[in-house]
């Protein structure tokens, strides 16, 4: 995949005037840009899709960010499979149209890309093979109207997986700190302001955890298989250490090494099993 210097350069831009550099994450704006389009972290994100199948045929990322999976997928080394993106024009955001335009005239993937909100999905029902999303169903308007169109654009025996913050968990990613579980938004707004953060972000944040999730999913019982929720991933990364720094992760990492030097880490994970603390949520469904 080739990457222009002035793609990262835009990214970067666009972090730093959105406000999010300064009044959420403490994260280099340089860095945290080459991370979102970084080879080994969109083949960290295949690889858990491909633990259940095989990436072809028509795929749907809703959300698609600055463009680099789309992108990556639509390159020769994954050509059994037809990427799309889907991406809403955000004033806030504008950088990132304007980047992912220029990453796929690079790499001559320009009509892959939707300008779209993920609750109105512009697509014909089945058409999609595999439909994938990370870090984006706590950020929309509506949670369970972009599930609902996830499902009807995704084929019969198709593959959903949805990468979700768990929010009666004790991370929040945005921010890189730690929470309490299920702390409710006018809290955790008084405690990032505490630490000297911007609680307004907070705002545009939907605050989601397993009873919600498994709520929204109701109504598709009859509709979906759910494959798993991430749980035996979330305990391999505990176990093992066995993910990337990217991001406010390496923050989270460096919780997780200590708990492995006080001898607590398998305690930890039986604490997570009980509580439904693990995090991220990895959706993964099949529809019927």
């Amino acid at each position: 995949m080739n990457i222009p210097s002035e793609c990262l350069e835009l990214i970067s831009k666009s972090l730093i005037d959105s406000g999010f550099i300064e009044k959420v994450s403490p994260e280099d704006p340089d860095k945290l840009a080459a991370h979102y389009l970084d080879t080994k972290r969109l083949d960290e994100q295949i690889q858990v899709i491909e633990k259940y199948r095989s990436i072809k045929g028509n795929f749907l990322e809703v959300g698609s960010g600055f463009g680099g999976l789309v992108t990556y997928l639509n390159s020769t080394k994954h050509d059994r499979c037809k990427a799309y993106g889907l991406e809403p024009s955000i004033d806030a955001y504008t950088g990132t149209l304007v980047s992912t335009r220029l990453l796929s005239q690079e790499n001559n993937i320009s009509s892959k890309f939707v300008n779209a909100f993920g609750e109105n999905i512009p697509f014909k029902s089945n058409f999609f093979d595999i439909v994938y999303s990370t870090s984006v169903l706590e950020h929309v308007k509506d949670p369970e109207q972009v599930l609902c169109e996830a499902i009807r654009v995704l084929k019969p025996d198709g593959l959903l997986q949805f990468v979700i913050p768990n929010y009666g968990s004790w991370w929040e990613g945005h921010y890189g700190i730690l929470m309490l579980p299920g702390m409710p938004k006018w809290m955790f707004k008084f405690y990032v302001r505490l630490l000297g953060r911007d609680p307004e972000f907070v705002n545009t944040l939907q605050f989601i955890n397993k009873k919600k999730l498994k709520k929204i999913l109701k109504p598709y019982e009859e509709k979906i298989e759910i494959i798993s929720w991430g749980r035996n991933l979330f305990e391999h990364r505990l176990k093992n250490i066995d993910f990337s720094d990217w991001a406010s992760l390496g923050k989270l990492k460096q919780w997780i090494i200590f708990l492995h030097k006080s001898g607590l880490v398998n305690v930890g994970i039986r604490i997570c099993r009980l509580f439904n603390w693990e995090t991220p949520f990895v959706l993964t469904l099949r529809k019927k």
